[in-house]
């Protein structure tokens, strides 16, 4: 369904985004079905305060931005009530209904922010069609996920986790300001990552043909992966980890600002670990 951004425009502050286990929240309490109302059954019991233990439903919003709690449903809520911000980084509600879940929900954040300031996590078994996440200045946590044809991720602030992910046909990356986790992933034809600012792990991965890696500004791990022939690396910061790679497809790198362990690691030409560092830190310099 499209959203209604006159809608969404009448809210004001009164929304947040969340997540939950396919419609349970936390303590087992099972939310309304989608336009219905829902009023935390524990804010009355006593003094509400600034905390994660006296009564609310929790999430991102006007206010607080950042904590993203792992689920399996994001939702796009409105909110009335009362309104409490917790720790700087979330926000709880006595009442809520759920307005828009899924592809929906990121939809509605792409319409409100050029850049969401908050996070994201989401541990399910598939992303559903057309889920498309904007800009992210926090961290976007995806996990174990087969990832639908024509998922896009714009621009993220933090952490990207796709551990053990699938990712689809065409997808890439362009900037992460901090660290990326691709370990065990399933990358397809044409991907690619242009920037990453922390380090970037693809450990025991399985890298297509065409891959590239830009600028990572931290250490870089392949132990275990599979590189494609003529494999090229831009400028990395940190270390760089081949540990257990063959390397006898082609091998290039611009540039290694740290240390570079060779463990178990086959260049042809070479016999010791010393041998293939030599040769490698004389391809870039």
């Amino acid at each position: 369904m499209a959203i209604d951004k006159e809608y969404i425009d009448s809210l004001g502050d009164n929304w947040m985004v969340r997540t939950d286990q396919d419609g349970i929240s936390f303590h087992g309490f099972e939310i309304a079905p989608i336009g219905e109302w829902n009023t935390c059954p524990k804010w009355d019991d006593g003094p509400v305060n600034d905390d994660c233990t006296s009564g609310g439903f929790f999430g991102q919003g006007p206010g607080g931005y950042g904590f993203a709690k792992d689920g399996t449903r994001f939702c796009f809520c409105e909110t009335r009530g009362p309104r409490i911000v917790v720790g700087g980084n979330k926000i709880k509600v006595r009442d809520m209904r759920v307005v828009y879940v899924g592809a929906d929900s990121a939809a509605s954040l792409r319409y409100l922010f050029a850049e969401f300031p908050g996070s994201i996590s989401l541990c399910i078994a598939h992303i559903p069609d057309g889920f498309q996440l904007g800009n992210v200045a926090g961290s976007v946590n995806l996990p174990t996920l087969i990832l639908p044809s024509g998922f896009t991720i714009g621009r993220i602030g933090g952490c990207l986790n796709l551990r053990c992910s699938v990712l689809p046909k065409g997808f890439s990356v362009g900037y992460v300001g901090s660290y990326v986790d691709l370990r065990d992933a399933t990358l397809q034809d044409g991907f690619s990552i242009a920037y990453v600012g922390g380090g970037l792990n693809l450990g025991n991965v399985e890298l297509p043909e065409g891959f590239t890696v830009g600028r990572v500004g931290g250490n870089l791990i392949m132990d275990g992966a599979t590189l494609p022939k003529r494999f090229t690396i831009g400028a990395i910061g940190g270390n760089l980890n081949l540990n257990g790679v063959d390397l006898s497809g082609g091998f290039k790198c611009r540039n290694v600002g740290g240390y570079i362990f060779t463990r178990n690691t086959a260049l042809p030409g070479c016999e010791t670990e010393d041998d293939i560092r030599t040769a490698i830190r004389g391809v870039h310099r």
